[in-house]
């Protein structure tokens, strides 16, 4: 039922046949539009100031209303009183009875609900799946080694779904924040991760993609230059019943859920369109593209199916063609609902109410070869409990680490995301990663030397690994998750810098991944030992000119508060061009800017004494580039620069 809870806005102005009254009437609308706040308040005002109304109708929609909230504890104090009234108790009632009582973890009592609804709706051939939905999980009790903490991010009561992005998820985040009392939409935003469990407030993403109701359930090609995600089908509330179909709208004023590309352009998503894999009858939803984009699973309620949602897949035929969707087949689809489709490192992930788990919707793996999917395997707990799990995503190439959706703390429904970690014996390795950056620039540095060093049971420390960093100052290297290690970081003008790096001890956030925190960013402090020489590319002038320019202050003021706290360090500042033009204007020009610098330095309080500033023209090219036409322009730009030259210290400043 999550499906049409979690994503599904329905739309329109039907009457019911059902009811006695306008005001019932107007409840079971609510109910029917899936906006469950509004409609338990109406039916409760019901209750209290009518009298002669069906109080088993009103009784049975309260019970059915709680449930489609996953408020599971006043759900069952409703069907409570729904056995008690007698009337009104049909097969169906029997069957949500059963499921809110899986869902509770009280399988031998769902167990006597299922067979009474195969009794009274005479569907014998659910009597098998339904009786092992309640003696699975009674035989299924051990639990893995895995560790589940919640992370900070806000649902706002319900996981419309997410997706991991480079140090990020890309996760569906509420409108508003009265989602306790109304039925609140939601829009696509990048909540920017502070360690494992905390993230930064979300920010809606940009482009073309967020409108009124929903969006959710994204995924990226390998790329990241396409997403496909879900959508309502249309932003019209009212609507005449004759243009239902071209406004996006069924038949029966179903807003319908419906899978959509974007495009990214700039940094911006644009390009918004609904595949016409899409039926207008019916959702369509949670789509997943495979890492080579040949093939996009997703849901769907269409007919011909096994159950409620079942999950399809397209093959795609051309730029923006795909093939017939095709269903899975019952080895993965069941009479229930199968939704969230996601592949990584040949499995197939997805959540299923239909094969034996432990109540709710659980998280089954397949194996996945070339679009052929093997027999599926719950992933047991603490994976899966007896609420609902769905929605699992890995943050990393591994298999341990990642994120997943669960209503599974306290008993009123309210979805979270949690961060899982698979304490996986089989696989030892941890993946240690970070950025350096520059204490005065703070920008990315590059060429940083880094050496991994093993700590020995003898306390020894053996070299295991050396490597660089790339351009954007990022590294990353491979550790054993039992083993002790020490960090060192060397370039040229910086104080060379070491890092211990304790045993991964299984906490949430672990203190190796609080120290891996720390690393991400790193910031390197200059050196501050006489003759060290930092090389800043990032002082820009103007053409032709002596004047610092406003983006440049902020690398100038980094360097006056190094200053400040060490009153004993002389500096000279030497100002370096290109070859292009003569000689003796480059070193008019560079001299100028040197003391530019220098002026900016002594007019935010340091002493004069302590600066030297002198021009060197273009008689020090670094590159060989003595003929600047010889050069492209970025081998010209690496002889602009500002040196910084550690002089000799003095006891005193006159600061």
């Amino acid at each position: 039922m999550r499906i049409f809870l979690v994503l599904s806005m329905v739309l329109g102005f039907a009457s019911s046949a059902l009811t006695q009254n306008k005001k019932i009437e107007a409840a079971d609308e609510l109910y029917y539009y899936h906006k469950y706040h509004e409609a338990i308040t109406a039916y409760m005002e019901i209750l209290e100031d009518e009298k002669s109304i069906d109080r088993a109708h009103v009784t049975a929609q309260i019970a059915k209303t709680y449930w489609h909230l996953h408020d599971y504890e006043n759900s069952e104090i409703w069907y409570e009183k729904l056995v008690r009234l007698g009337s009104g108790y049909d097969a169906e009632s029997h069957y949500e009875y059963g499921q809110l009582l899986r869902d509770m973890a009280k399988y031998k009592l769902a167990r006597e609900q299922f067979e009474d609804y195969v009794k009274m709706s005479g569907k014998f051939h659910l009597e098998d799946p339904l009786m092992a939905m309640c003696d699975w999980p009674q035989e299924n009790t051990s639990v893995g080694r895995t560790i589940i903490a919640m992370t900070n991010i806000e649902t706002g009561g319900v996981c419309m779904g997410f997706t991991n992005m480079k140090d990020a998820l890309l996760v569906s985040h509420p409108q508003s924040q009265d989602f306790s009392e109304h039925t609140v939409y939601y829009d696509l935003a990048t909540a920017k991760n502070i360690d494992s469990v905390n993230f930064k407030s979300p920010i809606l993403l940009p482009g073309e993609t967020n409108h009124s109701f929903y969006e959710g359930a994204p995924s990226f090609t390998a790329d990241g230059k396409k997403m496909y995600y879900t959508s309502n089908a249309s932003e019209n509330e009212k609507y005449k019943e004759k243009k239902a179909a071209k406004k996006g709208i069924s038949h029966d004023g179903v807003n319908v859920l419906e899978i959509y590309e974007a495009t990214l352009e700039n940094g911006r998503w644009v390009n918004i369109h609904k595949l016409e894999i899409n039926d207008p009858e019916h959702n369509n939803a949670f789509p997943h593209i495979s890492d080579d984009g040949s093939r996009l699973y997703f849901a769907s309620d269409r007919p011909g199916g096994e159950g409620l949602m079942d999950l399809y897949v397209c093959l795609k035929t051309g730029d923006s063609t795909w093939s017939e969707p095709k269903n899975l087949g019952p080895h993965i689809n069941t009479f229930e609902n199968d939704i969230y489709p996601y592949i990584h490192n040949d499995n197939f992930y997805f959540s299923s109410r239909g094969l034996p788990g432990y109540g709710g919707l659980d998280v089954f793996k397949a194996p996945y070869k070339v679009g052929e999917i093997g027999d599926p395997v719950n992933m047991g707990m603490p994976i899966n409990t007896e609420k609902d799990e769905f929605c699992l995503v890995f943050k990393d190439s591994g298999d341990c680490k990642g994120y997943l959706a669960s209503n599974r703390d306290g008993t009123h429904g309210y979805d979270h995301i949690y961060y899982f970690n698979i304490l996986d014996e089989v696989n030892p390795y941890d993946t240690l990663s970070g950025t350096v950056l520059s204490q005065l620039t703070e920008e990315p540095l590059s060429d940083v030397i880094i050496k991994l060093y093993e700590k020995e049971d003898d306390g020894s420390f053996t070299l295991k690994d050396s490597l660089v960093t790339d351009n954007t100052g990022n590294w990353d290297v491979v550790a054993l998750k039992d083993r002790e290690y020490k960090l060192e970081f060397e370039l040229k003008g910086y104080n060379p810098h070491e890092e211990m790096i304790p045993v991964n001890d299984n906490k949430v956030p672990s203190n190796r991944e609080k120290i891996l925190t720390k690393l991400n960013p790193f910031e390197m402090e200059m050196s501050l030992d006489p003759g060290s020489v930092l090389t800043l590319r990032n002082i820009y002038f103007d053409f032709d000119k002596a004047n610092i320019r406003s983006d440049s202050r902020k690398i100038l003021n980094n360097l006056i508060k190094v200053l400040n706290e060490h009153p004993e360090v002389r500096i000279e500042l030497g100002a370096h061009t290109d070859a292009v033009g003569p000689n003796d204007y480059n070193m008019r020009l560079s001299d100028k800017r040197a003391k530019s610098c220098r002026k900016y330095l002594t007019d935010n309080g340091i002493a004069a004494n302590r600066i030297e500033a002198k021009g060197y023209g273009e008689t020090q090219i670094v590159n060989g580039c003595w003929k600047w036409n010889d050069c492209t322009e970025e081998e010209n730009e690496v002889n602009r620069r500002v040196e910084i030259t550690i002089l000799d210290k003095i006891v005193s400043s006159a600061n």
